[in-house]
């Protein structure tokens, strides 16, 4: 612990016996002070915001290289050595109450795209990228995400059609529904659908189509291996 955090504490308690109200208030100035310490915001524009209630932080950064951008951190939540890199204008992120977000880093380019995780998810380990104007990357809630996970709705640079010069490669959004289960090193690319109740198998790379709720996907590329198929984070024995 940094020392004025450790002389904010030691005058809380000094003060604890002498006057309640002012150690309350000391305290909170401590507590503050402490969240503080474990957020980190750097903003290289105007108009940024970030809003969060109750919400832990350790080891989190927040980068702003643009204007009129907004990050949204769901009450409860818990995001543990997160990195936000937000370039550009009028970018939204939105991190649902009560989520765990662990040793993930999501990342914004151009203008105008969001990023939403639903409320509940449980992310272990994600590198999320959403670039080309208004480009949107939708995930729902009660989702549980292992570590190794790539998900962008773009290829970064450009590929073009050699006779005629034009580019064949834009940016097309992704959504994965309410309570869908992503094994260890998957990679979700553009245009992906993955729908609700369903399992994505390890290593697995998903390319950009729909996938039908309740699926079993898994392969290289995905498809769905099994059909009518739902999933529970407790393990079941069959002599339950």
């Amino acid at each position: 612990m940094s020392s004025p955090l450790r002389y904010l504490r030691g005058l809380s308690q000094s003060l604890k016996k002498l006057s309640p109200s002012l150690h309350g208030k000391v305290l909170n100035m401590a507590s503050r002070s402490s969240e503080l310490f474990m957020l980190k915001i750097t903003d290289k524009g105007k108009a940024n915001k970030v809003e969060y209630s109750n919400v832990l932080f350790k080891t989190v950064s927040i980068k702003f290289n643009g204007n009129n951008n907004t990050v949204i951190l769901g009450k409860n939540s818990k995001l543990l050595n997160v990195s936000i890199y937000i370039k550009g204008s009028g970018h939204t992120l939105t991190i649902g109450e009560n989520c765990i977000m662990q040793n993930t880093k999501l990342w914004f380019e151009d203008d105008n795209s969001t990023i939403t995780i639903g409320q509940g998810t449980d992310m272990r380990g994600a590198a999320i990228a959403v670039t080309e104007p208004s480009g949107k990357i939708t995930i729902g809630a009660g989702g549980l995400f292992a570590a190794g996970l790539d998900i962008r709705n773009g290829d970064s640079h450009s590929i073009l059609d050699k006779a005629t010069g034009k580019r064949i490669n834009y940016a097309v959004d992704i959504t994965i529904a309410d309570r869908v289960w992503i094994g260890r090193d998957v990679s979700i690319l553009k245009g992906a659908k993955i729908s609700s109740e369903s399992v994505i198998g390890t290593r697995s790379l998903v390319p950009g189509k729909y996938y039908p709720p309740n699926s079993l996907i898994a392969g290289v590329p995905a498809r769905v291996v099994k059909e009518n198929i739902t999933w529970d984070a407790k393990r079941i024995y069959d002599n339950q």
